[in-house]
């Protein structure tokens, strides 16, 4: 942001604000970073999901597939 002063009638004086930006690497490393966590979350969900409901059909002729997968 610029700044003019006036020291007084016909002299003036500019003055810039110096800010230090953000490095590069940051904003893309957070992004990594997030997206790793949700990808994982995701994953994880699946997983659990797919242990909790196989899908299968167990057979129900036989006392030893009442297990805890059927």
């Amino acid at each position: 942001m610029k700044h003019t002063l006036r020291l007084r009638p016909g002299n003036y004086v500019h003055l810039d604000t110096y800010t230090k930006g953000v490095h590069p690497l940051y904003p893309v490393a957070a992004i990594g970073i997030i997206g790793m966590l949700v990808i994982g979350c995701i994953l994880s969900l699946k997983m659990h999901q797919a242990s909790s409901n196989p899908g299968t059909v167990c057979p129900t002729d036989r006392s030893e597939y009442y297990g805890p997968g059927c």
